[in-house]
């Protein structure tokens, strides 16, 4: 840097403006600001009846803010936060909850002024209510101003948003979205569900990857609802379908549907001296009425990246505990309120359970993950 501030001195006492590249091409080798970017998940945000009842306002409206207040610092402090909504959406009631999900409006709305940007919809409860159901969900997340992908109105629709693509610190990436069913409910004619197929998914990849060799992608993020529910540990499948995936390109997987947090895995390049990127097997529950052990809670992935000239990216790989606290109140819920670390070690038994298992859990996953 000493040798650049002598070099404009001198321009500025001579005059000599002769070489103004060369001047530039050292400054820039010591002024580059690299590229950075935090991204947080979390897992799957449900919407089981008491959860719509404690949200109900005297008004009778709905507020759900309280369930995000503690996460929400932590949602604006991230680049880009993304969530899997699993229930659809609706302006009106009837609002339902297990088996068939509903839930007003007022979530999503909340969800994004929790700083929630993305909500991930290729989940088997998608076609719960129908075409109507898609519909209003889709609709309801853009009013929200909520990006979304994973269910589409039509292929139209489909090519707009998927994959879906967006920029954070100078990076530019590509998420992508899948789940295993829709629980047996058809996907409605002319929609479109992003399912588990090789095939399609293949051909996806292979997409993203001619974007990615003419510069246009830079991070590779495939979505999956997977697995086995209330199952601690990755499938075969699973693993399989990871290894296969990332195989054809893809950076980062990130994985819901156990209900329960399951392990991570870091990718690292031929040689093992650097991380590549990850697979985060299960998030668990951010928010859902499941208050069993294991299911009350879930992690929050927060992943940072930094690109500097042309070194390999940087990935720094961390989690956060979330659990849910939902207390009585009269024999009902009172509230939701998903609440990360330190926040818990002023709580009930069942925090300190939900914290000791699930640290207990990921202390089998790879060192380079950390707890934030």
């Amino acid at each position: 840097m000493e040798r650049v501030l002598q070099i404009v001195v001198l321009i500025a006492l001579t005059g000599c403006v002769s070489r103004p590249v060369a001047v530039e091409r050292v400054t820039a080798h010591y002024l580059y600001k690299p590229d950075s970017a935090r991204l947080v998940f979390v897992g799957d945000v449900m919407s089981h009846s008491p959860q719509v009842a404690a949200a109900r306002t005297p008004a009778g409206g709905y507020d759900y803010t309280e369930i995000f207040r503690h996460f929400r610092p932590i949602f604006e402090g991230a680049h880009v936060a993304i969530a899997n909504l699993e229930t659809t959406l609706r302006t009106r009631p009837p609002f339902t909850g297990y088996p068939s999900f509903a839930a007003p409006a007022e979530l999503a709305f909340d969800m994004c002024r929790a700083g929630i940007d993305i909500a991930t919809t290729a989940n088997n409860h998608i076609c719960d209510k129908g075409a109507a159901g898609i519909r209003s969900t889709l609709a309801i997340l853009d009013s929200a101003g909520i990006r979304h992908t994973g269910a589409f109105l039509d292929s139209a629709d489909r090519r707009a948003r998927h994959p879906l693509r967006f920029t954070a610190g100078g990076l530019r990436f590509a998420l992508m979205t899948y789940t295993y069913g829709t629980n047996g409910i058809p996907v409605p004619r002319g929609m479109i569900v992003n399912l588990i197929d090789t095939a399609v998914i293949a051909r996806d990849l292979a997409e993203v990857r001619a974007s990615r060799e003419a510069t246009s992608v830079d991070v590779v993020i495939v979505s999956y609802h997977w697995g086995e529910e209330y199952r601690s540990h990755p499938t075969r499948e699973q693993r399989r379908l990871a290894d296969w995936t990332r195989a054809r390109g893809a950076d980062l997987i990130i994985g819901g549907h156990p209900h329960v947090v399951e392990p991570f895995e870091a990718h690292y390049n031929a040689d093992s001296t650097a991380v590549t990127g990850a697979t985060y097997y299960s998030l668990g529950n951010f928010v859902s009425n499941q208050q069993r052990r294991y299911t009350d809670g879930g992690i929050a992935a927060d992943i940072t990246l930094v690109r500097r000239d042309s070194l390999p990216m940087r990935w720094d790989l961390g989690w956060r505990l979330a659990w849910v606290h939902a207390p009585f109140r009269d024999g009902v819920r009172s509230r939701y309120e998903v609440l990360p670390h330190p926040a818990l070690d002023t709580l009930p038994v069942a925090a300190a359970t939900f914290v000791a298992d699930t640290r207990r859990l990921l202390s089998r996953s790879d060192s380079v993950f950390v707890e934030m």
